[in-house]
């Protein structure tokens, strides 16, 4: 084999390795997409997930959140209003001494 034949089979060999990388890559796109949007209702959503990823202002379409997630979050909406409250009831208390 020549030189420009040995030449010509790396630059192929590169290329099969570059098409199988970019497959690869397409393939990992795609889930990570189908993680964070999915069809519900035939309608694009967002599925919920509790992370930084989740910018929820800048959404126009529904989003999907697991029973789990919002049962949490509802827990620590409800700890937030005591804490409100006994934080209301402290400051009352010292207006009134």
């Amino acid at each position: 084999m020549g030189k420009f034949e040995e030449i010509a089979e790396r630059r192929t060999d590169r290329i099969k390795g570059l098409e199988k990388e970019v497959s690869r890559l397409e393939a990992e796109n795609q889930k990570l997409k189908d993680d964070r949007f999915a069809r519900f209702a035939n309608e694009e959503c967002w599925i919920y997930q509790g992370n930084e990823e989740d910018h929820l202002e800048s959404l126009v379409c529904p989003v999907v959140i697991w029973p789990h997630v919002l049962i949490a979050l509802k827990a620590e909406n409800a700890e937030f209003k005591q804490d409100i409250k006994r934080l209301r009831a402290v400051n009352q208390l010292r207006l009134n001494i």
